[in-house]
């Protein structure tokens, strides 16, 4: 019977050297598949980042003056300017304003200009700063694409295109003036005329007294020629009464109300430091009294003085009907307590009798006057505190016994 073989150990040794190979070439195949999928992972990012990209941008002007914060915002083309003088316009090569945006196109590594923001500015050259006065003469000067630099200044570089090609900045001195605020250089804006008669402009206050106005020295010059530089704008007027109206105060008799004030558009490239504000007492919404049905009858003082024709011969009313319109609520008061004795113990009126002379001397039958008035209670005005509605005038009528009866005509 034959004899298994016995493995020697020179054949094991010969085993294990024939499968190490075998293991190797499975451990390189292992991983040589992933090194070769991130090299060319990094090798696709590393061309994609270094391709070149063309970027346009559209800017709006933005003029340093107008500026709000250290960084203007994006995609904005800053344009600055020198000390004392205010940007008055900017025009393209046809010379006519620019008013929309400015295109800028970039090219470049696309890993640089992924990163663009827009953020563009240019300044008026050191060399062409003005050292004197320009009179009536304006400076300006013309930018073209070398002169505008990027905030990222990295990307200045790549800046190739700009339209328009060319633009002109023109240039306007400018200087301050410091003036006092008063009721002249103010004018009221009212809801309407109905409330002009109730604002008591001799009231009128300002916070602050004095401004210093800013900007073109030509329109500091129009002051003197125009000196009511600022709008009161009072369309809140009806809103604040009514609040008042509903507190638990209660409304005042004339109340001190508030209202913002801004410059006239005329003088609106000029610039204040701080917000105006003006404070004025004002009359509540008038009540009528007695009522729009009733009336109060008033005595006339008739005034004979020139009246040189015979008074026997017409016949004369020296009553009239008036209704009281009050601004002033004190006056409210005193005429919802007693009117009628307020009204004929403090009011007054008379009339001219010359004044319907001259239509009676021609025949007139009948001629209407309207008295002039006076208020004899020094705590309220006429025109101020209250208005009053005639509702019938003196009326001087010819008697009918007097009455010349109208002449034949010739033949009859």
């Amino acid at each position: 019977m034959a004899r298994p073989p016995v493995s020697t150990p020179s054949a094991v040794t010969h085993a294990i050297d024939s499968e190490a190979p075998r293991s190797r070439r499975q451990q390189h195949y292992h991983w040589t598949l992933p090194l070769a999928l991130c090299l060319a992972v990094v090798y696709w990012i590393y061309l994609y980042e270094f391709t070149t990209l063309t970027k346009t941008v559209l800017c709006d002007i933005v003029r340093h003056a107008e500026q709000h914060g250290s960084m203007p915002l994006e995609e904005t083309l800053s344009i600055g300017k020198p000390n004392n003088y205010t940007i008055q316009s900017i025009h393209g090569p046809d010379h006519k304003e620019i008013k929309g945006k400015i295109k800028f196109t970039f090219k470049g590594p696309r890993r640089l200009l992924k990163r663009l923001r827009g953020l563009l500015y240019v300044n008026f050259p050191e060399s062409r700063i003005p050292t004197q006065d320009f009179g009536n003469q304006s400076p300006k000067w013309v930018f073209r694409r070398a002169d505008v630099r990027s905030y990222q200044e990295e990307l200045t570089e790549f800046l190739i295109d700009m339209e328009p090609k060319e633009i002109t900045v023109q240039l306007e001195a400018t200087g301050s003036l410091q003036i006092p605020l008063d009721q002249s250089r103010v004018q009221p804006q009212y809801p309407d005329e109905s409330w002009k008669k109730r604002f008591f402009l001799d009231t009128l206050t300002f916070t602050p007294h004095t401004i210093t106005l800013s900007g073109p020295t030509k329109t500091l010059n129009k002051i003197q020629a125009d000196p009511i530089l600022f709008i009161m704008d009072c369309s809140q007027v009806e809103s604040q009464l009514n609040m008042l109206t509903n507190s638990s105060t209660g409304l005042p008799r004339r109340p001190r109300l508030s209202f913002p004030v801004r410059l006239r558009p005329g003088f609106k490239d000029l610039r204040i430091g701080q917000e105006i504000t003006a404070s004025v007492q004002v009359a509540p919404k008038p009540t009528i009294f007695p009522d729009d049905k009733h009336s109060y009858k008033i005595s006339v003082i008739l005034d004979h003085q020139g009246f040189t024709l015979d008074l026997s011969k017409y016949r004369v009313t020296d009553k009239v009907e008036v209704r009281i319109k009050s601004f002033n609520r004190m006056l409210d008061d005193t005429l919802s307590r007693d009117g009628e004795k307020w009204v004929h113990s403090k009011l007054r009126g008379f009339v001219t009798l010359e004044e319907a002379q001259d239509r009676l001397a021609r025949g007139g039958e009948y001629v209407a006057l309207e008295p002039n008035f006076f208020c004899r209670d020094q705590r309220f005005r006429l025109d101020r505190d209250f208005e009053i509605i005639l509702d019938r005038k003196v009326e001087i009528k010819r008697n009918p016994s007097d009455t010349n009866p109208t002449p034949p005509t010739n033949g009859k």
